[in-house]
């Protein structure tokens, strides 16, 4: 069987690294082909021997104007002549702007479409227009499933269905788990650069925790997109630190090339996102590598973790009660284990890679 993804994938997120994951996992019985654009870093996380990569670069549809159309109109006449000649069984999308493009396209040539959503910006307006085109919708979580529910009619329910991202466990196995064994405790924050991440939230805690306790690192790792936006908020964060004279005790680390190794330096991961996540996976690649998580108690994170059962869940704005929960799990060896262990079983049961693909090519296979 051919499947044919279509992701324009000009930043790696959760997204992209749940394509890539996915793709990996997947049985050899497919054929896989991959419409994108030229990003190295997004073509560089797929198996080369397992995948067929055709280049098309996908337009923004936002500003519109009359190029956009132009650009978009174009665009789609490419796409159809590549899909003539690969002749795929079933389509894949994997971005709102795939969605959009693909599913009057899929309509026309009667070819079978899946969307998977993995935030909640799709347009209301086009997603009651278009949403009875695909055959399968599949969201990264309860919430997103949610919230196209809101905007779709309930004849469509049955073919939407949560499709979390997923741990390879056979290769976190391989990957040693490195104890901290100095005296120093490690607290990270883990995301891109963008202010509803909640990195300043982050710092101001940082802050409080410093000016009792100098036995605490904590760690701001994350991307830097390339926009204004982020790097304006990358020097206000290095502006209030400077401000705050907590430099010692705070480091900034942008581009990680090798994040599970940054992730093992960590005693304690917070995830403190402002507003609702769609889903969160630092979340659960912190889980699988034995790191106890706080989780802002929004969106995807209340899917993941089970509050004071396999980490906590707080009000990611209550600078006080997240200063306790941080200073409470560091400081409690036996809340820690007992936290890591039942995450771990989670990982295991819930999001386990494997199971995961299961429920995909499941799906597939009755389209």
């Amino acid at each position: 069987m051919k499947l044919l993804f279509i992701d324009p994938a000009d930043i790696v997120g959760g997204a992209e690294l749940f394509t890539a994951d996915l793709v990996r996992s997947l049985n050899k019985k497919y054929e896989i082909h991959i419409l994108t654009g030229e990003n190295r870093k997004y073509r560089n996380k797929f198996p080369k021997s397992k995948v067929i990569f055709h280049t098309q670069k996908l337009p923004r549809l936002k500003p519109i104007s009359p190029i956009t159309v132009v650009k978009f109109f174009y665009t789609k006449k490419r796409i159809q002549k590549k899909i003539r000649e690969i002749k795929p069984d079933i389509i894949i999308t994997n971005s709102i702007r795939s969605h959009i493009l693909l599913s009057p396209l899929a309509k026309k040539i009667n070819l079978p479409l899946v969307w998977i959503i993995h935030d909640d910006t799709f347009p209301a307006w086009l997603l009651k227009k278009l949403i009875h085109i695909p055959r399968k919708i599949f969201t990264c979580s309860g919430f997103i499933k949610n919230r196209v529910l809101e905007n779709s009619k309930p004849e469509w329910k049955s073919k939407i269905e949560v499709l979390y991202n997923g741990i390879d466990l056979e290769k976190i196995k391989r990957f040693k788990i490195k104890k901290n064994n100095s005296n120093q405790k490690n607290v990270g924050l883990v995301g891109r650069l963008v202010p509803w991440k909640g990195q300043e939230t982050f710092l101001r805690t940082a802050k409080e925790i410093i000016k009792k306790r100098k036995d605490i690192h904590f760690s701001i790792i994350g991307k830097i997109e390339k926009t204004n936006e982020s790097e304006k908020y990358l020097k206000k964060l290095k502006k209030l630190i400077g401000k705050w004279n907590i430099q010692k005790n705070v480091t900034i680390k942008t581009n990680v090339k090798d994040l599970p190794s940054e992730m093992q330096k960590l005693d304690l991961l917070v995830h403190a996102s402002l507003t609702p996540e769609p889903f969160g996976r630092v979340i659960i690649e912190a889980m699988a590598l034995h790191i106890p998580v706080i989780a802002g108690n929004l969106g995807g994170p209340k899917e993941i973790i089970d509050d004071c059962v396999d980490g906590f869940l707080v009000n990611s704005k209550n600078i006080k009660l997240l200063m306790k929960k941080i200073e409470q799990l560091l400081d409690d060896e036996k809340l820690k284990k007992l936290f890591i262990e039942n995450a771990y079983t989670k990982i295991e049961e819930e999001f386990n890679l494997q199971l995961i693909t299961q429920k995909f090519e499941k799906a597939i296979s009755r389209i």
